[in-house]
C-alpha cells in the first residue's frame, strides 16, 4: 500500500499550478520535470522557466512514477514488479494519467542516467471533428470502413494525430455498429461506452507487450477496424501491411512531413528488391493519407490544425504503382485532395489565423506553393511593420 503522501502532495502542487486552471487548458500544454528546483513549461508555444519551492530529486520522481503505476495496476505488486522490470529494460515509458479531471500524457525516460518526465495536457473533453475542422473527405473515407483499406495520419510529435483519429472514430462509433480494436501506447482517449459499436482499447505494457504478437492475435476477433497507434519501427510497418491484406481497415500514424513522405517512409521498411511489390500493395490497399500541422489561432485562444489529404483515385494509384510518389502533390491541387497551402489560405480567408504565422507552420515542401499564392498580401503586411 502506497503511503508516501509527501511526494504526491509535492507533485500535485506542481501539476495544479500548471494545469488546474481552466485558462491554462488553452495556454500551458507541456511541462518538463527533472532533478533540480526548476520546472520548464510550454506557454503559448514557447518554453518558459520557473523556480519551485522544493527541490526535485531522483527519488521523488521515481516514487511518484511508482505511485501512478500502482494506481493503474490496482496495487497488484506482482504486476508492478513486472512493469518496473520492463521499464528498466527499455528505459522509457508512455502512459496516461488523470489528475483530478485533467487527462495527461506522461513520458517517463532517462536523462544522463537520471529519471525525468515530460507531461503533456490533453483536451479535458474529446473534441469533435467539427471542433478540429477536420476536412469532410477524411470523415467520409473512414465512414466507408467496409472497403477495408489503410488510413495513415502523419505529423510531428504533439500535433494531435491521436486526437484527430479519436474524434473521427467516435463519430463513426456513434452512428454505426462496428467491431473495433485499438492498440495504443499510451491510451489517451476513452471512447464512450454507450456508443453503438464494440470497442476494445488495449494499452501497451498493461494489456500487451509487443505489437506483432497482438496484431496477429486480434485477428481472431474478426475486427472491422484496427487502430495501431504508431508505426515506430520497421517491424510494425510490416505488421500493419499484413493486417491490411486481411481485409481490415487499419488506421495508424507516422512522423513524416507531408503526404508523399508517408509512402517513402513505408517503403524504407523493406529491402530494395521488395519495392515494386510494396508499391503495388500500397496502390491497391491505401484509402486515405492525412498529414497535419498545428498553427496559432488568431485570437491566441488555442491551436488550430491544418491538413493535407490524399485519397485513392485511379490517377493516384498509377503514380504509386510506377514509383512516382515524390510528385503526388501535383495531383493534390485538384479535388477531392487537399494541399496544406490551400487549407492555410482557406483559414486566412476566414480570419482564423494570422498572415504572420502561416510561414512557420507550412512544411518546406509546400512553402513555395504557398508563397506564390499569398506573397502579395504577405509582402504588404511585412513591409508595413
Amino acid at each position: 500500500m502506497w503511503n508516501n503522501t509527501n511526494v504526491t502532495d509535492q507533485f500535485d502542487s506542481i501539476l495544479s499550478s500548471f494545469f488546474w486552471s481552466k485558462d491554462n487548458e488553452k495556454r500551458s500544454s507541456e511541462v518538463i520535470i527533472k532533478e533540480w528546483n526548476v520546472v520548464f513549461y510550454e506557454l503559448d508555444w514557447d518554453f518558459q522557466r520557473q523556480e519551485i519551492w522544493w527541490e526535485i530529486t531522483e527519488d521523488n520522481i521515481n516514487e511518484f512514477q511508482y505511485y501512478i503505476v500502482m494506481n493503474k495496476l490496482d496495487e497488484d505488486e506482482d504486476m508492478v514488479n513486472t512493469f518496473v522490470a520492463k521499464f528498466k529494460k527499455a528505459w522509457h515509458y508512455n502512459y496516461s494519467y488523470i489528475f483530478d479531471w485533467i487527462p495527461l500524457r506522461i513520458n517517463w525516460s532517462m536523462w544522463r542516467g537520471k529519471s525525468f518526465m515530460r507531461i503533456r495536457r490533453l483536451p479535458s473533453k474529446m473534441p469533435t471533428p467539427d471542433d478540429l475542422n477536420i476536412p469532410h473527405i477524411v470523415r467520409d473515407e473512414i465512414s466507408k470502413y467496409k472497403n477495408w483499406w489503410l488510413v495513415v495520419v502523419s505529423a510531428p510529435p504533439g500535433s494531435w494525430k491521436s486526437t484527430t483519429i479519436a474524434s473521427v472514430l467516435q463519430e463513426l462509433f456513434d452512428s454505426k455498429v462496428v467491431n473495433a480494436i485499438t492498440l495504443e501506447d499510451p491510451l489517451e482517449y476513452i471512447y464512450k461506452e454507450d456508443s453503438l459499436s464494440i470497442v476494445e482499447q488495449r494499452e501497451r505494457w498493461l494489456d500487451f507487450d509487443e505489437y506483432s504478437t497482438w496484431i496477429e492475435a486480434c485477428m481472431r476477433q474478426t475486427p472491422d477496424i484496427v487502430v495501431v497507434q504508431e508505426m515506430t519501427t520497421q517491424d510494425i510497418v510490416k505488421d500493419v501491411m499484413y493486417l491490411v491484406e486481411k481485409w481490415v481497415l487499419v488506421i495508424t500514424t507516422l512522423h513524416t512531413w507531408d503526404v508523399p513522405s508517408i509512402f517513402e517512409s513505408i517503403l524504407s521498411a523493406y529491402w530494395p528488391e521488395w519495392k515494386q511489390e510494396i508499391l503495388n500493395k500500397l496502390a491497391m490497399h491505401f484509402k486515405c493519407c492525412i498529414s497535419q500541422r498545428l498553427i496559432k489561432k488568431k485570437d491566441w485562444g488555442w491551436k488550430l490544425a491544418i491538413f493535407e489529404v490524399l485519397t485513392n483515385t485511379n490517377e493516384v494509384r498509377w503514380y504509386i504503382k510506377w514509383d512516382n510518389v515524390k510528385n503526388l502533390h501535383q495531383l493534390m491541387v485538384r479535388k477531392p485532395h487537399l494541399l496544406f497551402s490551400d487549407d492555410i489560405i482557406s483559414k486566412l480567408e476566414k480570419e482564423e489565423i494570422s498572415i504572420l504565422d502561416w510561414f512557420e507552420s507550412c512544411p518546406f515542401s509546400r512553402l513555395k506553393d504557398l508563397e506564390d499564392k499569398v506573397w502579395v498580401t504577405y509582402k504588404e503586411i511585412r513591409d508595413s511593420l
